[in-house]
């Protein structure tokens, strides 16, 4: 009896490591995965911005095509 009271005690031994291990996985995977999503939402931010940055930079020179565009119509009135 003595020796399967110690196999038992080895197997649920066992099994508490296990478990504590899956647990430390578990935290480890959460804090990666929230570090993860932090930097998602930077690159996200990082490109709304320059999105931004291109649509200004992009009506500017529609607007310089506009007077370009009138300009020329000015000089072939001319001819």
């Amino acid at each position: 009896m003595a020796l399967w009271a110690g196999k038992n005690l080895n197997f649920e031994y066992g099994i508490r490591m296990a478990e504590e291990e899956t647990k430390e996985e578990e935290v480890d995977l959460g804090v990666k995965l929230e570090k993860l999503v932090e930097e998602i939402k930077e690159v996200m931010e990082r490109r709304s911005e320059r999105i931004a940055e291109l649509r200004t930079e992009i009506e500017s020179i529609e607007q310089d095509n506009v007077k370009l565009e009138n300009t020329i119509g000015e000089l072939l009135k001319g001819f």
